[in-house]
């Protein structure tokens, strides 16, 4: 539930775990999560949210999954809050701004570049807030 007022937008009214999955899997790559796995852990755990959020119970046996799942999908929000924290408040840059750079970095080398630079000047000068594991 905490990515998604940081990675969804308005018009983002169908899919939305999809297209939550694409921009995390595009944004954890510039920091060298090379995991294959994003998007999947993020269309898993965007169904037990949806069971939490609709009332429903969990059905038996899945609590280990869960267990395994929620530390990998709370590093990949505590990166997100990092990265949006840095650069839309710190450089008042607009954060729809920022996820249509990260929209455009899947397909366009060039914004894949860009978006890479400011991750790296981020990492660069606040590398004590990235202590993190990549599972890479």
């Amino acid at each position: 539930m905490g990515l998604e007022p940081l990675l969804l937008l308005a018009n983002d009214t169908s899919g939305q775990s999809y297209a939550l999955g694409l921009r995390l899997s595009q944004l954890l790559y510039c920091y060298g999560f090379k995991d294959t796995n994003i998007r999947a852990n993020i269309l898993e755990a965007y169904k037990f949210r949806n069971t939490v959020v609709h009332g429903r119970t969990y059905p038996s046996g899945c609590e280990k999954r869960i267990e395994e799942l929620l530390p990998q999908i709370l590093n990949y929000l505590r990166i997100t809050i990092n990265f949006m924290l840095l650069n839309s408040f710190k450089k008042h840059v607009d954060i729809q701004k920022l996820i249509e750079l990260i929209d455009e970095a899947i397909m366009n080398e060039h914004c894949k570049e860009e978006l890479q630079k400011i991750v790296d000047l981020d990492f660069k000068k606040y590398e004590s807030s990235f202590t993190f594991k990549t599972n890479s």
